[in-house]
C-alpha cells in the first residue's frame, strides 16, 4: 500500500493519525460543555473518580433523573467506561455518542433517565492518550489486564471502577449492564465480546440478546455473527470477566472497526466519526429494547431466545436469527447516516471483493457416525 502527501505550507509541523484524534483535553471540554448547558446540566453530576500516576484527574459522571417518585432503590445501575486503550479513539467517539443521546430530550433518553442511573468514565487512561501510547499506562501495563488484582498504587483508575462496581454490588443495587468500549484493528463493523452462561444455567444464552438487539438497531454496522462470547485464560484479568464473575450478565467489551463495514449498503466504506457517534446512540437505544419489563418486549425476548437455541447458536460461533417480527422502540429510521454523501463515499475501499460467510452445513447423523469410524 502506498499513498501521496502533499504538505501546503512550508517549515510547518504536521501530525498524521491512523484515526480520528480525541484528546484528553477533547474530552475535559466535552464535559464542560455539558456542565454549562442549561438542558442537560441538571441531569449530570461530575465528580473525580481519582487521580493518575502522572496527577491528572479522571471525571465520573453520573446521569440520570432527579425524579422523586423513582427512588434510588427502584433504580438500576448501567457501567460503561472508554479508552483504557489510549490509542483505540473511535471508542471516545462512541462515548460522547452516548453522553450527547442520553442527556438529550427524546422519549427514549428522558425513559432511561427515569429508570437507569448511569456511571460513566469517559477516559481510564488520560496519562496514556496524553503521551501517545497505545495500549499502556506510564507504567508500560495494559490496563485491561490489571482488573482481577487491580494495585492502587500502580493502577488508581482500575482500582477504583473495580471498588466502585464492588460496592454497588454488596449494597444490594442491580447493575444491569457493564460496557467497556474499544476499537479494532483487525476486523470489519461493530461488535461485542460477552460472557457465556452454561447450557444448564437459567440464563443460557441470555448474553447474546443484547448484541442480537444492536445488530438489528445498527444495520449496515454492527454484525452479531462477528461477537464472540468465550471466556480464554489470556482474558481472564479483563474488566469484562472479572466483573462477569462479580455477579453482572451483562458484561460486555464493544469493539469498533478502526476501518469500515463490510455489511449492506455501507460495506467496504470507511466508518467517519457520526457512524461512530451513532452506534452510541444506537447502544443506548437497544438498552430500552433489552431491560423493558413491558409483556410484548418479554415476549419477544423469549423468542429470540428460542430461535438462538434453535439455530444452535453458541459463544464460539453465534448465529445471527431472523426475526422479522422485530420491532424496536428505536427512534433510527431514517439515519442520516446511511444518505450516500461525498463524505461517506470518499474513504471507499478500493480493489476489496466481499467474502460471504460460510454457513455451517449440519451432518446426518449416519455420515457422523461414519466419519467417527
Amino acid at each position: 500500500m502506498s499513498f501521496l502527501l502533499q504538505f501546503p505550507y512550508d517549515n510547518d509541523t504536521a501530525y498524521l493519525a491512523h484515526c480520528y484524534p480525541y484528546r484528553y483535553s477533547d474530552m475535559m471540554l466535552d464535559v464542560k460543555k455539558l456542565m454549562e448547558d442549561p438542558d442537560r446540566a441538571p441531569f449530570i453530576k461530575k465528580e473525580i473518580l481519582c487521580q493518575t500516576l502522572a496527577g491528572n484527574d479522571v471525571p465520573i459522571l453520573t446521569i440520570t433523573s432527579s425524579d422523586p417518585v423513582f427512588d434510588i432503590r427502584n433504580k438500576k445501575f448501567v457501567i460503561i467506561t472508554s479508552r483504557v486503550h489510549p490509542g483505540e479513539s473511535p471508542s471516545s467517539w462512541i462515548m460522547r455518542g452516548i453522553l450527547h443521546y442520553i442527556t438529550g430530550k427524546t422519549e427514549i433518553a428522558v425513559a432511561l433517565r427515569k429508570h437507569y442511573i448511569f456511571k460513566i468514565v469517559p477516559m481510564i487512561n488520560p496519562d496514556g492518550v496524553i503521551v501517545g501510547n497505545t495500549r499502556c499506562n506510564l507504567a508500560g501495563a495494559d490496563l485491561n489486564r490489571q482488573y482481577k488484582h487491580a494495585i492502587k498504587e500502580a493502577y488508581p483508575t482500575v482500582h477504583h471502577v473495580k471498588m466502585l462496581i464492588a460496592k454497588l454490588l454488596e449494597d444490594d443495587y442491580s447493575i444491569s449492564i457493564y460496557c467497556d468500549l474499544h476499537a479494532h484493528s483487525r476486523k470489519y463493523n461493530v461488535f461485542m465480546y460477552g460472557c457465556e452462561n452454561r447450557k444448564r444455567s437459567q440464563k443460557y444464552l441470555m448474553e447474546q440478546l443484547f448484541p442480537l438487539m444492536l445488530h438489528k438497531n445498527a444495520k449496515d454496522r454492527f454484525n452479531f455473527e462477528d461477537c464472540r462470547f468465550t471466556m480464554t485464560r489470556a482474558k481472564e484479568s479483563t474488566g469484562r470477566i472479572v466483573f462477569w464473575n462479580m455477579g453482572i450478565t451483562n458484561s460486555f467489551t464493544l469493539e469498533a472497526s478502526y476501518g469500515g463495514s463490510n455489511k449492506g449498503r455501507k460495506a467496504y466504506t470507511h466508518f467517519n466519526i457520526r457512524d461512530y457517534q451513532q452506534i452510541g446512540r444506537y447502544w443506548c437505544e437497544t438498552l430500552v429494547d433489552v431491560c423493558d419489563p413491558s409483556p410484548p418486549k418479554q415476549q419477544l425476548r423469549y423468542k429470540m431466545i428460542v430461535k438462538l437455541m434453535a439455530e444452535e447458536s453458541c459463544a464460539a460461533d453465534p448465529n445471527a436469527v431472523n426475526m422479522s417480527d422485530y420491532s424496536s422502540i428505536s427512534s433510527s429510521d431514517g439515519d442520516y447516516t446511511d444518505v450516500e454523501n461525498a463524505e461517506d463515499n470518499y474513504f471507499l475501499f478500493q480493489n476489496v471483493r466481499k467474502i460471504p460467510r460460510r454457513k455451517r452445513r449440519k451432518m446426518p447423523p449416519e455420515d457422523f457416525k461414519k466419519s467417527k469410524d
